[in-house]
């Protein structure tokens, strides 16, 4: 099975999940499918039941993703050339998207009793020191920062239609920009 397509910032790779060698894990091919490669040896080699849709790095060096390593899901970012992937959250989080500027990763997380949208810091996530940021109050799920970086847009539920919302980065009121996003189909 190989699923959740998503093509590197200048269309020349695609990062996607496989279960080629077993477990879900993240590859990497060229844009035409051709040299594929697997990126995330993590859960072969540490246990791991699923990871996670690949985020790329608008610069398309990095790519985000979550994993269940720890036996809850966590967000990793890992370089695109490989390597070994390093965690940036301490708690239940899924879904990460980076920030344009590639500073903040954006992620979901039920650690206030809902899930809500947070963001941390990429240079030092909680795993080493830095702090998570709330960024929604009224829910969220799956959140994508506008190219401008100006607006986090983002919708509440993943499992039924919701309602796609816009809240300026810097932080503000959010505002519902349409009705009937299907589960998360959706891009800004």
């Amino acid at each position: 099975m190989d699923a959740n397509p998503q093509f590197s910032p200048d269309g020349r790779r695609v990062a996607f999940n496989s279960n080629r060698s077993g477990p879900v894990e993240i590859w990497l091919a060229d844009s035409d499918g051709s040299n594929a490669v697997q990126l995330t040896p993590v859960a072969a080699t540490m246990g791991a039941r699923h990871t996670g849709v690949p985020c790329w790095s608008p610069e398309g060096q990095q790519i985000a993703f979550h994993s269940n390593l720890e036996d809850h899901y966590e967000v990793y970012v890992i370089s695109a050339a490989g390597g070994k992937p390093r965690r940036l959250t301490s708690h239940s989080a899924l879904a990460p998207s980076f920030s344009r500027d590639e500073k903040w990763v954006y992620f979901t997380s039920n650690q206030t009793g809902e899930y809500q949208i947070w963001k941390i810091p990429v240079a030092g996530g909680e795993a080493v020191g830095g702090e998570a940021v709330q960024v929604t109050r009224n829910n969220g799920t799956l959140a994508f920062e506008s190219a401008d970086g100006a607006y986090v847009y983002y919708t509440q539920t993943a499992g039924a239609p919701s309602a796609l919302w816009r809240l300026p980065s810097s932080g503000g009121q959010p505002v519902k920009v349409l009705e009937g996003v299907v589960q998360v189909a959706f891009t800004v």
